[in-house]
């Protein structure tokens, strides 16, 4: 079952789009219930029976998997296009925290929307595509988006379609400026 909500945000600009995906966020009562269990678990076991340092060692573990998992959760990521600057991607964390990256306009190539196939199912991910606007010669590079929530093929095709105008845009405003001589 899949736990996330999809949210997606066009603007009707034809020079500027923002697409944001939001994840469900960490769950306290699902975690509370667990460490419910493990007391329970705990006191059948004798636990409490334990030297009092044990059980600290014990709670502090546990405080310090809570720690690392939210530290690593996702909460949101977003793709915002700009057809004249390029394109960034910010990963917002369960703790507020905010992984940026930017990609210049002249570097991007397309934006495709790939699949990957493992043994039980068909994974499809959106795909930036990177060439080094000096030397064409380079290989392409492949930045996967939205890696930290592999969102469903339908948003992905409403991501790829918002992003495919924007880029046209840009790739017209380029083909007029070159077309454009100076007197």
């Amino acid at each position: 079952m899949d736990h996330r909500t999809q949210r997606f945000k066009n603007e009707n600009d034809v020079y500027c789009r923002t697409f944001t995906l939001d994840q469900k966020t960490f769950c306290f009562r699902r975690w509370m219930q667990h460490t419910a269990i493990l007391n329970v678990v705990g006191f059948v076991l004798g636990v409490q029976n334990q030297e009092v340092t044990v059980l600290l060692v014990v709670t502090l573990m546990l405080f310090a998997v809570l720690l690392v998992k939210l530290h690593f959760k996702v909460s949101q990521e977003s793709l915002l296009v700009m057809a004249s600057i390029g394109i960034q991607v910010t990963t917002t964390y369960a703790l507020g925290k905010r992984s940026l990256q930017f990609y210049d306009i002249r570097n991007v190539k397309d934006i495709i929307i790939n699949e990957g196939i493992t043994m039980h199912k068909v994974i499809f991910y959106l795909v930036l595509l990177l060439q080094d606007h000096d030397t064409h010669e380079q290989p392409l590079t492949l930045v996967p988006l939205f890696k930290h929530s592999w969102p469903r093929l339908n948003f992905l095709q409403e991501v790829y379609a918002g992003t495919q105008e924007v880029l046209k845009h840009r790739r017209k405003m380029c083909h007029r400026d070159k077309n454009v001589t100076v007197s």
